[in-house]
């Protein structure tokens, strides 16, 4: 905890700045991930792992250095768990919550009360996302169609009328069905678009590091590349690190970049291309 609460100087900043160190940290420097090994040294914390040997792990890992670290600045910090409610339903008109949804964070005090701070890189409900099974939207229809039959039921409907309901129930979701199926090619194509867009601004600065290192790895995510990179020494990668939170930003924070960090990422870009490219 000490170390890195020289890395960034933590103690001499007030409480609104250490929580933008903190983030900017956490944002350029470590990754989000659900696939961690054990620790080899048996005489070191998993949280000292964490955060200065693998630099990656999931909401609890960040809650909790956030936590030791902001305690550790003299700043009072409590650790929180809950669920991120994030994803709406369209049949239900209603969110839904499941166990992938479940986070922590940190609460800390600030002017005289508790604020909530989420030192998590904001990817991770992308991430978390991906991990679903295909089969997914099938099994919220049957849970969803069990629900209501079971509430028709105990509103005391007869057998009749709840056959009935099954198929005009049957209907209505083979409908929805249809129609989601629509709606997924057309989202299909806009995400291709808005992939192809956010990866246009880093896909010459991908293929400049190519020509002069070779190709990523299978499975390398590029801030594992960039640092690669930078450890074999290639001095180019070292200015891109803060382009790269910015692009990551774009690209996985459901509010984007606003008007300033989208200039300030092009310009950076724009810069590096010029001297690298």
């Amino acid at each position: 905890i000490d170390q890195i609460l020289q890395e960034i100087q933590l103690h001499k900043n007030s409480p609104s700045q250490a929580l933008t160190q903190i983030r900017k940290l956490f944002q350029h420097k470590f990754d989000y991930s659900l696939d961690l090994t054990a620790t080899a040294d048996k005489k070191r914390t998993a949280i000292a792992d964490f955060l200065l040997d693998k630099r990656k792990g999931h909401c609890e890992y960040f809650a909790t250095a956030a936590v030791l670290l902001l305690r550790r600045a003299g700043i009072p910090a409590r650790y929180a768990q809950g669920w991120s409610v994030q994803e709406y339903s369209e049949l239900e008109q209603a969110y839904v919550v499941r166990s992938r949804h479940a986070h922590a964070w940190v609460l800390v005090w600030i002017n005289d009360a508790w604020h909530d701070f989420d030192p998590t890189p904001p990817m991770w409900g992308m991430l978390e996302f991906a991990t679903r099974p295909w089969w997914s939207w099938l099994q919220d229809l049957w849970s969803w169609l069990w629900y209501r039959l079971a509430n028709w039921k105990r509103a005391g409907f007869n057998q009749l009328w709840l056959i009935g309901g099954v198929l005009i129930l049957g209907a209505f979701l083979a409908w929805r069905i249809v129609r989601r199926g629509r709606r997924a090619k057309k989202n299909a194509v806009r995400s291709k678009v808005s992939k192809q867009q956010s990866e246009g601004i880093f896909g010459q600065v991908t293929q400049v590091l190519t020509r002069r290192n070779g190709k990523r790895r299978p499975g390398e995510t590029l801030r594992n590349w960039l640092q690669r990179l930078q450890n074999q020494g290639e001095n180019a990668v070292t200015t891109l690190l803060p382009a790269l939170g910015l692009y990551y930003q774009q690209r996985f924070d459901p509010n984007g970049l606003n008007k300033a960090d989208t200039q300030q990422l092009a310009k950076l870009i724009a810069t590096w291309l010029q001297r690298y490219g």
